[in-house]
């Protein structure tokens, strides 16, 4: 404990070296103002706090007797909880090692970075109270913009086009299966290669979120953050793409308020396909629907319910589907002749499958993860979410 301790200090040394005057009163022995009485550490005297990674000069704590009890005038000055002692710059880094790595691989990575081991338990501590420190920064986002109606100003130009999506996947935990909502914005992309073949875009001024909590709560948050962060709220278009399913079918109206919604066309396919059972009726049914011919298509599905050639309920479930998402089809059209490109204007949910996969699948879908709690995944996943965002360097350290 004592060395874990010390080792939360490490790269204080020159915030220490600012606060000199008040240490070195502390550390010359000298009674302080309210008639305490300051000696050297015992802790400190065995494992000393490293200094700066290129000048290895020791730096001990010094504990202080006060009218309250012991306590380090060091650790108040670094604003070091003495329950947790950890600094800000060692959470902020097992936060991120934790988002990169297994537990047990980020806490050796830091042990070798502050030469202290560090057990994996204590990182995995550490990473759930960053990740609730930022939650408690969401939900005062989302409480100031829907209740207080209070929103923080966006910081730069309007932006000519914020594009949207979200999805939803579920995780294993102790209670079942839970839904994880997740959602994605962004302002820009840029070819990674120009000169490659394929050229392939990276997306600018992103942005993601993602929750176990309710539709209405997801899309508070979701919304106050992309005002905040990409100024979503002052854009002259607000693109919206999703595959129109369960829940996500009214998210954009009643949350989001896009100029244009999208309707994932590859994902439309699939499903009917997969009710089709057969490539040329599946192709013929599609063109129905890019031509708006739904009389059509409802005619053809009908007639396969009564003669048994598809399952009615999955008839029915696809018909429906697709009526309610018509007007969604082709939207991407409209931007795109307006001027904007495929990759903020798309017709299909590739980024954000790309986006489940970074965030939800890789630390929470694994092989043997099914012991995660609501909370505890409710904590981590702002911590999964910081490599797109600046958000938990801010916060954190």
């Amino acid at each position: 404990m004592a060395q874990a301790a010390n080792a939360g200090r490490v790269g204080a040394a020159d915030l220490l070296r600012a606060h000199g005057g008040r240490t070195r009163a502390a550390s010359s022995g000298l009674s302080d103002a309210r008639g305490g009485r300051a000696h050297r550490s015992q802790a400190a005297q065995t494992t000393p706090l490293p200094a700066h990674p290129v000048r290895r000069d020791p730096v001990c704590r010094w504990q202080v007797r006060a009218e309250e009890g012991y306590g380090y005038p060091l650790d108040r000055a670094l604003q070091i909880a003495s329950a947790d002692p950890c600094s800000l710059w060692v959470r902020a880094t097992a936060s991120w090692l934790a988002q990169a790595h297994p537990y047990r691989q980020a806490a050796k990575l830091l042990s070798k970075m502050i030469g202290c081991r560090i057990d994996h338990r204590r990182l995995r501590g550490w990473a759930q109270s960053s990740g609730r420190a930022v939650r408690e920064h969401f939900e005062q986002l989302r409480s100031a913009l829907l209740d207080a109606g209070e929103a923080r100003a966006f910081e730069g130009e309007a932006p000519k086009i914020v594009s949207t999506s979200a999805d939803g996947t579920f995780i294993h935990s102790r209670d079942g299966p839970i839904e994880v909502k997740l959602g994605l914005w962004w302002t820009g992309a840029l070819p990674a290669s120009p000169g490659a073949r394929h050229v392939r875009y990276l997306l600018q001024g992103k942005g993601c979120y993602a929750t176990t909590q309710g539709a209405d709560a997801f899309g508070q948050t979701f919304y106050a953050l992309a005002a905040e962060w990409a100024g979503i709220a002052k854009a002259t278009e607000v693109f919206f793409i999703s595959d129109g399913a369960g829940w996500l079918a009214d998210l954009a109206a009643e949350w989001i308020a896009p100029t244009a919604v999208q309707l994932d066309q590859f994902h439309g396919k699939l499903r009917i396909s997969e009710v089709a059972r057969d490539p040329e009726r599946a192709a013929r049914w599609w063109a129905w629907v890019a031509e708006a011919n739904l009389d059509a298509l409802g005619r053809s599905i009908n007639q396969l319910i009564r003669t048994g050639g598809i399952d009615p309920k999955d008839g029915h479930n696809l018909l429906e589907y697709l009526v309610r998402g018509a007007g969604a089809i082709n939207a991407y059209v409209r931007l795109q002749e307006a001027g904007h490109s495929p990759q903020m204007a798309p017709r299909g949910s590739g980024a954000m499958e790309h986006n489940v996969d970074l965030v939800v699948a890789r630390r929470f879908k694994r092989q043997g993860m099914r012991s995660w709690s609501r909370t505890g995944a409710d904590n981590r996943m702002p911590c999964e979410c910081s490599p797109r965002t600046d958000l938990l360097a801010r916060l954190v350290g």
